[in-house]
């Protein structure tokens, strides 16, 4: 799980699958984003996305500067 400053996220293809507002990873609760979808994301929201099929592309939009916080820093894949 993370969070970022406020964001649009733009579906390209395939399927995304985003759990807004949550603290804690819960599969049941994952909102699916078809391809065309839009969602936004207001600042410091934690969630997380899933792409169960061969992945995804996404164009993410926002106001820079940007980042990304991890809720737990051992997630960041910057640290590994």
């Amino acid at each position: 799980m993370h969070l970022h400053r406020a964001m649009a996220i733009f579906i390209l293809n395939k399927t995304s699958r985003l759990e807004p507002k949550s603290q804690k990873r819960v599969e049941s609760a994952l909102k699916a984003l078809p391809a065309g979808s839009f969602h936004t994301e207001p600042a410091n929201v934690t969630h997380f996305v899933v792409t169960k099929e061969a992945g995804a592309i996404v164009q993410i939009t926002g106001t820079g500067p940007s980042g990304t916080t991890f809720v737990d820093p051992a997630h960041d894949p910057r640290k590994r």
